[in-house]
């Protein structure tokens, strides 16, 4: 998840031309016409397209509304776009320029980032939530579904029934027990009520036979 969160696309962040003017010290007009050209030269937009260069990697033909509710045009600057104005100046105005401009972008992906880890903590908060629900309604389930108290009685009377002393009604239930997996009734649910007939009375029959066997030895 931590690379996911990283990841930025690079048309994602952008800068505004108003903004880039105020960090360049230029005016507004002067950057659209560096970008877009002039009747006697060729701005740098149509440069790169003239030279297959994808010009939104660079720069974003957007809008804005002015105070008097004014459609006007504007840029967005990708970080390369900023790379490419700062190469077109050079010395102290070079270098302010792009130590605004990196830290502008800093500033954004860190803000993004910080979104994007609050967003993906509260996902597992929630997930975590939902995992416990599920736990809690889960067990809810199981104790709606275990035999009630009349239903083990009802199972220790039928061993009774089928057998004729405290020691084979022990015998019959370790039987039982151990044949469906369990070590007390509890473990069961009341849809096992016929596989547990089923096993106390196949138990009681073969008992019946050991001992007859035994008898007949005699």
């Amino acid at each position: 998840m931590g690379n996911k969160l990283m990841t930025l696309n690079s048309k994602e962040l952008t800068i505004d031309s108003r903004e880039i003017s105020k960090m360049m010290e230029v005016s507004h007009w002067k950057i659209l016409r560096k970008l877009e050209g002039a009747s006697d030269r060729k701005g740098y937009i149509q440069i790169l397209a003239d030279n297959q260069m994808v010009v939104s990697d660079f720069f974003i033909e957007s809008t804005y509304i002015d105070e008097s509710g004014k459609e006007n045009k504007c840029y967005k600057f990708t970080k390369m776009g900023c790379e490419f104005m700062a190469n077109k100046f050079t010395g102290e105005k070079g270098v302010l320029f792009t130590a605004k401009y990196v830290q502008r972008f800093n500033q954004m992906e860190n803000l993004i980032r910080n979104k994007q880890l609050e967003s993906a903590n509260r996902e597992i908060r929630e997930l975590k939530n939902t995992v416990a629900e599920f736990k809690r309604l889960t067990e809810e389930a199981k104790q709606q579904y275990k035999p009630s108290h009349k239903r083990k009685l009802d199972y220790n009377k039928m061993i009774k029934s089928l057998t004729n002393n405290c020691e084979e009604v022990q015998t019959v239930k370790d039987w039982t027990f151990g044949l469906l997996g369990i070590e007390k009734w509890d473990d069961t649910c009341v849809d096992d009520s016929k596989k547990i007939i089923e096993t106390i009375t196949t138990v009681a029959r073969l008992l019946t036979i050991k001992k007859f066997e035994q008898l007949s030895l005699f």
